[in-house]
């Protein structure tokens, strides 16, 4: 997922810092029945578009009548794609559009000529990884992208020489999680954070990184959330947290107060 740089937010006096999941209070959840099973989520940087994937091949796109509340997404487009998608990312400017499904082993780029618009979409390369990938996760400025696999319980971590470009990536390291079968991985914008979405253990963990983007310097998580998620990913402020459940076909909205 590609998420803006957060900041500190003033509340009863105090300026209170972001992105801590022991502060998840649950607000909502919205109920998308899919053609299949939802496994993906992610959102336009403003808000005002959200993107949900299905494991029978489709990318549906919401346009959103308040920007950032979930319950308030009306389809616009519904893409069949020619993999079993499971998560979903972005380019920063809408432009370029990257999928990964657990039954490719495969990271798919693709064009958009109409930024945010998926039925203007049109494939431009693959890139074989392992088996099982099942989230993905790009730093801002396209130079780095994170993977987990939920065969090995890992998160591949990946350089590209060319920015957004998956023909140039590069692997560097891998980190293993203390999940089964994770699913997705996401950060704080600042790289000193990284969330790791876990199915088989119903938590989702949260790590801190010695050094800004580098997995190898992360230490033993300090907060877990007990839920059981399929994709996560958050608002650019931090104060939000939303994450996909793909055995009810809902979106749970959490505040992080």
């Amino acid at each position: 997922m590609i998420i803006p740089f957060g900041f500190l937010k003033q509340q009863g006096g105090i300026i209170q810092s972001s992105w801590d999941i022991d502060n998840a209070v649950f607000s909502q959840e919205s109920n998308y029945i899919t053609s299949g099973t939802p496994s993906g989520i992610f959102f336009k940087p403003d808000g005002t578009k959200m993107y949900l994937t299905s494991f029978t091949n489709i990318v549906n796109e919401y346009d959103l009548s308040t920007a950032w509340d979930s319950s308030t997404g009306s389809l616009v487009n519904a893409e069949a794609i020619a993999i079993g998608v499971q998560g979903i990312s972005f380019k920063t400017d809408g432009t370029k559009m990257y999928l990964v499904g657990n039954s490719a082993d495969d990271v798919f780029e693709y064009d958009l000529s109409i930024a945010w618009d998926i039925s203007t979409y049109s494939f431009v390369q693959q890139f074989n990884l392992s088996n099982n990938i099942t989230g993905i996760y790009f730093r801002s400025d396209g130079e780095m992208v994170y993977f987990t696999n939920n065969s090995t319980d890992v998160v591949h971590q990946y350089s590209l020489g060319t920015a957004w470009d998956v023909s140039s990536m590069v692997f560097v390291r891998d980190f293993s999680t203390t999940d089964t079968v994770p699913q997705d991985v996401s950060f704080k914008p600042d790289g000193t954070k990284m969330y790791v979405c876990g199915f088989g253990s119903s938590l989702i963990r949260q790590y801190n990184l010695g050094t800004a983007w580098d997995i190898s310097t992360t230490s033993l998580f300090t907060t877990l959330l007990s839920v059981s998620c399929q994709d996560i990913v958050f608002k650019p402020d931090g104060f939000k947290m939303y994450i996909m459940i793909n055995t009810t076909n809902e979106v749970k909205e959490y505040d992080l107060v």
